[in-house]
């Protein structure tokens, strides 16, 4: 959203303001008896997200389950992978879900599942037996290595991808 900080209430009282020097207590400009929190905005510079479809104008449907269109807004660039691209404009389409504008997407990606082991609500379920493997498997670098080379890495197109791109020998 371009703005250099967020009000935030809830911190009031709390131990954040001890420890972040950067939050500041300033009275509120629409009641100055009430003090507000404020913080830095966060700006990624890179955010990704999942969505249902997208078309060729960069305009995204999600299911809304995440506020995709809070981070694109927030970041510099985003990158929206999407189960299916659509040949209309999704802006002059009726949908469910949450509309992301293309103005606010620097990419669509076509990923088919690409919210797995995640789910993606409609489409399919959270695998749960994959997220208890990865959740095991981070729990030590060596099985957390293993797993990388097993699903990360070792994806047949990964390593020919890398090299393509210029960053051969770079993943690991």
């Amino acid at each position: 959203m371009n703005v250099p900080f967020v009000p935030v209430r809830g911190l009031l009282g709390t131990d954040y303001l001890t420890v972040r020097p950067d939050f500041h207590v300033v009275p509120n400009p629409y009641d100055p008896q009430e003090p507000i929190v404020i913080v830095p905005a966060v700006a990624p510079d890179v955010a990704v997200f999942h969505g249902w479809k997208g078309d060729r104008h960069g305009n995204v449907v999600t299911s809304g389950t995440l506020d995709a269109k809070l981070i694109a807004q927030a970041s510099r660039r985003t990158i929206a992978t999407v189960e299916e691209i659509v040949d209309g404009d999704l802006t002059q389409e009726p949908h469910t879900g949450v509309l992301v504008p293309g103005i606010h997407v620097s990419a669509v990606v076509h990923a088919p599942r690409g919210a797995h082991p995640t789910s993606c609500e409609g489409r399919y379920p959270v695998d749960d037996p994959h997220v208890r493997e990865y959740v095991e498997a981070a729990q030590d670098d060596d099985t957390f290595v293993k797993w990388l080379d097993r699903y990360v890495y070792g994806v047949p197109d990964h390593a020919g991808y890398l090299e393509r791109v210029g960053l051969a020998g770079a993943a690991r």
